[in-house]
């Protein structure tokens, strides 16, 4: 979960939203994973380190009106009898592709 909004600035973020979107045209029908549009982001703008989840994640927030982030929980086992580890599972989906994309 973002502690901090972003701060959204339609000029600079313009190649980071168009390398989103296309990612998440390549999984169609399907929604991206968030680790899917991390490994884009950071192979295709060529970023010398990973991207992070939380900072994403408040990216996404930021342009909710052309993005849907769907997250799910789930638990998966520990290896100990009857522990579980609650995890979640995020998801994008673009809300509608610009033409020409």
């Amino acid at each position: 979960v973002p502690t901090r909004p972003w701060p959204r600035d339609d000029a600079d973020d313009a190649a980071v939203v168009t390398e989103i979107l296309s990612c998440c045209k390549g999984q169609l029908p399907y929604a991206a994973s968030l680790n899917k549009v991390r490994s884009h982001l950071k192979s295709t703008l060529s970023l010398p380190e990973s991207v992070k989840t939380v900072p994403l994640r408040a990216f996404l927030a930021a342009y909710a009106p052309v993005f849907d982030v769907d997250v799910r929980a789930s638990c998966a086992p520990t290896g100990r009898a009857g522990d579980v580890n609650p995890r979640t599972r995020a998801t994008v989906r673009a809300r509608a592709f610009p033409p020409g994309l």
